[in-house]
């Protein structure tokens, strides 16, 4: 199979396999409820891990990072080598997190999905972002400078443990990064929450 090909077909799969909302699975195998009608409504991990219970959110979390790490693992398999290529796959898997086709492209804001990306990557980091997202969800999850500073922490983690590598990987933080603004767009803009 030629690589364009090999690249279409794992991107398509990443979408679809990004599509399956594990929220709303976890949300009606522990309490029978529609994860979009209960707390906030939105389809993710942190709306199942306050209004279903701590478990059933980690075990969402888990599954909207391990719905878009197999089709990368799978792209790697493949041939894919390219760490950005991967990480163009692992966003599709995102964006089919949050557009799901499956649910009419009403989904989740990505967080898990995009720290699955960021663990199959960038695996070092890794440990320093959930750390801070826990960081910013306890103070206040959309405070600007907090983002800042944050974002900050991050690049300077990222060239301490990437230094032979920073520019590829900057480039798939770069890529991570504008994915995760892309499909939360209007909540940036402070249009509408999710």
């Amino acid at each position: 199979m030629s690589e364009p090909a090999l690249i279409a077909l794992v991107t398509a799969g990443a979408y679809l396999c990004g599509s399956v909302s594990c929220a709303r699975l976890c949300a009606r195998a522990a309490a029978g409820v529609d994860i979009t009608s209960v707390g906030t409504g939105n389809p993710g991990a942190a709306n199942v891990w306050r209004s279903v219970g701590r478990v059933w959110g980690l075990l969402t979390w888990l599954g909207d990072m391990v719905k878009v790490l197999l089709p990368m693992a799978v792209g790697k398999l493949c041939g894919l080598s390219s760490p950005v290529l991967l990480a163009v796959v692992g966003c599709c898997g995102v964006v089919g997190h949050a557009f799901p086709v499956w649910h009419r492209f009403k989904g989740g804001k990505g967080a898990a999905s995009l720290g699955g990306v960021l663990l199959f990557l960038l695996p070092a980091v890794f440990p320093l972002v959930v750390v801070l997202w826990f960081v910013a969800q306890r103070v206040n999850p959309r405070s600007k400078p907090l983002l800042l500073a944050a974002t900050a922490v991050y690049f300077l983690a990222l060239a301490a443990c990437y230094a032979e590598r920073f520019s590829v990987a900057a480039s798939v933080s770069g890529i991570l990064i504008g994915t995760g603004i892309a499909v939360n767009f209007p909540i940036f803009l402070g249009k509408k929450s999710r």
